[in-house]
Protein backbone atom coordinates (compact mmCIF):
# COMPACT_ATOMS: atom_id res chain seq x y z
CA UNK A 1 0.00 0.00 0.00
CA UNK A 2 1.59 3.69 -1.10
CA UNK A 3 1.60 5.84 1.86
CA UNK A 4 -0.22 9.37 0.87
CA UNK A 5 2.05 12.25 1.62
CA UNK A 6 1.18 15.59 2.64
CA UNK A 7 0.96 18.01 -0.35
CA UNK A 8 1.95 21.64 0.74
CA UNK A 9 0.68 23.00 -2.46
CA UNK A 10 -3.00 22.04 -1.73
CA UNK A 11 -5.03 25.62 -0.51
CA UNK A 12 -5.81 24.87 3.04
CA UNK A 13 -1.94 23.27 3.53
CA UNK A 14 -0.98 26.81 2.01
CA UNK A 15 -3.57 28.27 4.21
CA UNK A 16 -2.44 26.88 7.52
CA UNK A 17 1.26 27.03 6.76
CA UNK A 18 0.83 30.39 6.03
CA UNK A 19 -1.17 31.21 9.23
CA UNK A 20 1.63 29.01 11.56
CA UNK A 21 4.14 31.46 9.72
CA UNK A 22 2.03 34.53 10.66
CA UNK A 23 1.92 33.51 14.07
CA UNK A 24 5.01 32.86 15.14
CA UNK A 25 5.84 35.85 13.24
CA UNK A 26 4.04 37.69 15.82
CA UNK A 27 5.38 35.85 18.85
CA UNK A 28 9.25 37.68 20.23
CA UNK A 29 11.38 34.57 21.42
CA UNK A 30 11.82 34.17 25.25
CA UNK A 31 14.06 37.00 26.92
CA UNK A 32 16.09 35.75 30.46
CA UNK A 33 18.21 38.60 31.69
CA UNK A 34 20.35 37.31 34.77
CA UNK A 35 22.58 39.21 36.88
CA UNK A 36 24.36 37.64 39.84
CA UNK A 37 25.69 40.54 42.00
CA UNK A 38 29.67 40.17 43.20
CA UNK A 39 29.80 37.15 40.64
CA UNK A 40 33.21 36.86 39.17
CA UNK A 41 34.17 36.16 35.48
CA UNK A 42 35.51 32.51 37.03
CA UNK A 43 32.43 32.24 39.81
CA UNK A 44 30.59 29.82 37.23
CA UNK A 45 31.11 25.95 36.59
CA UNK A 46 31.42 26.52 32.71
CA UNK A 47 34.47 28.93 32.93
CA UNK A 48 35.75 26.78 36.32
CA UNK A 49 35.80 22.88 36.68
CA UNK A 50 36.36 23.71 40.68
CA UNK A 51 33.32 24.38 40.43
CA UNK A 52 29.86 23.03 40.11
CA UNK A 53 26.69 25.71 38.77
CA UNK A 54 24.74 23.72 36.12
CA UNK A 55 21.79 25.31 35.91
CA UNK A 56 24.27 28.48 35.31
CA UNK A 57 26.16 26.33 32.38
CA UNK A 58 22.95 24.89 31.12
CA UNK A 59 21.74 28.49 30.53
CA UNK A 60 24.67 29.84 29.19
CA UNK A 61 25.18 27.05 26.85
CA UNK A 62 21.78 27.12 25.93
CA UNK A 63 21.87 31.29 25.34
CA UNK A 64 24.09 33.94 24.14
CA UNK A 65 27.04 34.86 26.96
CA UNK A 66 28.14 38.27 27.17
CA UNK A 67 31.37 38.16 28.42
CA UNK A 68 32.50 41.36 27.74
CA UNK A 69 30.28 43.29 29.66
CA UNK A 70 32.15 45.53 31.99
CA UNK A 71 30.44 46.71 35.19
CA UNK A 72 30.79 48.38 38.20
CA UNK A 73 32.28 47.32 41.56
CA UNK A 74 28.67 47.74 42.98
CA UNK A 75 26.02 45.78 42.22
CA UNK A 76 23.34 49.07 42.28
CA UNK A 77 25.22 51.02 39.21
CA UNK A 78 25.77 47.71 37.38
CA UNK A 79 21.95 46.95 37.63
CA UNK A 80 21.19 50.34 36.91
CA UNK A 81 23.28 49.66 33.58
CA UNK A 82 22.10 47.61 32.48
CA UNK A 83 18.23 48.60 32.91
CA UNK A 84 19.05 52.25 31.22
CA UNK A 85 22.09 51.38 28.83
CA UNK A 86 23.68 53.90 29.86
CA UNK A 87 27.25 53.96 32.10
CA UNK A 88 27.51 53.36 35.88
CA UNK A 89 29.42 56.54 36.37
CA UNK A 90 26.91 58.69 34.79
CA UNK A 91 23.62 57.59 36.63
CA UNK A 92 22.39 58.30 39.90
CA UNK A 93 23.27 54.54 41.67
CA UNK A 94 27.23 55.58 41.11
CA UNK A 95 26.96 58.08 43.78
CA UNK A 96 25.90 56.40 46.72
CA UNK A 97 24.89 52.79 45.49
CA UNK A 98 21.69 53.51 46.67
CA UNK A 99 22.42 53.00 50.60
CA UNK A 100 20.50 55.44 51.70
CA UNK A 101 16.91 52.98 52.24
CA UNK A 102 15.40 56.12 54.03
CA UNK A 103 16.13 58.54 51.24
CA UNK A 104 14.31 59.87 48.25
CA UNK A 105 16.60 57.67 46.04
CA UNK A 106 16.29 56.59 42.67
CA UNK A 107 17.27 56.30 38.90
CA UNK A 108 16.24 58.94 37.07
CA UNK A 109 12.55 58.75 35.74
CA UNK A 110 13.21 60.90 32.22
CA UNK A 111 15.73 57.59 31.76
CA UNK A 112 13.46 54.51 29.45
CA UNK A 113 14.53 51.39 31.14
CA UNK A 114 14.48 48.06 29.41
CA UNK A 115 11.33 46.68 30.61
CA UNK A 116 9.57 49.73 28.92
CA UNK A 117 11.49 49.38 25.64
CA UNK A 118 10.86 45.00 25.78
CA UNK A 119 7.01 46.30 25.85
CA UNK A 120 7.20 48.06 22.59
CA UNK A 121 8.00 44.74 21.33
CA UNK A 122 5.38 43.18 22.86
CA UNK A 123 7.28 41.33 25.26
CA UNK A 124 5.32 40.39 28.88
CA UNK A 125 8.19 41.44 31.58
CA UNK A 126 8.75 39.98 35.07
CA UNK A 127 11.16 40.83 37.43
CA UNK A 128 11.97 37.99 40.24
CA UNK A 129 14.75 38.91 42.78
CA UNK A 130 16.29 42.54 44.07
CA UNK A 131 15.30 45.55 42.12
CA UNK A 132 17.85 47.92 44.00
CA UNK A 133 16.78 51.21 41.68
CA UNK A 134 15.30 52.77 44.07
CA UNK A 135 11.77 52.81 45.61
CA UNK A 136 11.33 55.65 48.04
CA UNK A 137 7.82 57.19 45.55
CA UNK A 138 5.38 54.80 43.97
CA UNK A 139 7.03 56.19 40.45
CA UNK A 140 10.21 54.49 41.47
CA UNK A 141 8.84 50.69 41.73
CA UNK A 142 9.39 48.07 39.57
CA UNK A 143 5.94 48.13 37.80
CA UNK A 144 6.13 52.06 37.37
CA UNK A 145 9.25 51.21 35.18
CA UNK A 146 8.06 48.54 32.80
CA UNK A 147 7.96 45.75 34.81
CA UNK A 148 4.75 44.27 34.61
CA UNK A 149 4.86 42.10 37.85
CA UNK A 150 7.17 42.20 40.92
CA UNK A 151 8.40 39.09 43.38
CA UNK A 152 11.42 39.97 45.35
CA UNK A 153 13.13 42.89 47.42
CA UNK A 154 13.23 46.70 46.86
CA UNK A 155 16.30 47.66 49.22
CA UNK A 156 20.03 46.45 48.15
CA UNK A 157 21.07 44.44 50.60
CA UNK A 158 18.98 42.09 52.72
CA UNK A 159 18.45 39.18 54.41
CA UNK A 160 16.28 36.60 52.61
CA UNK A 161 15.50 34.78 55.27
CA UNK A 162 14.16 37.57 57.72
CA UNK A 163 13.49 40.49 55.84
CA UNK A 164 16.11 42.67 57.44
CA UNK A 165 18.11 45.15 55.66
CA UNK A 166 22.04 44.25 56.16
CA UNK A 167 24.50 46.50 57.15
CA UNK A 168 25.76 47.75 60.36
CA UNK A 169 23.52 51.46 60.75
CA UNK A 170 20.88 50.32 58.86
CA UNK A 171 19.53 46.57 60.87
CA UNK A 172 15.58 47.88 60.75
CA UNK A 173 12.77 45.76 58.74
CA UNK A 174 12.05 47.00 55.41
CA UNK A 175 8.46 45.38 56.42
Amino acid sequence: MERAQTRTDAPLAKFALHALLQMTARLPPHLVLVLADDLGFHGVGYRNSDLRTPTIDALAHEGLQLDSFYTAKLCGPSRASLLTGRLPHKLQASQGNFAKFWAEEGEHTSYIMLPEQLHRRNYRTVLVGKWHSGFFRPNLLPTARGFDSFYGFLAGCQDHTNQRVCGERCSRSLF
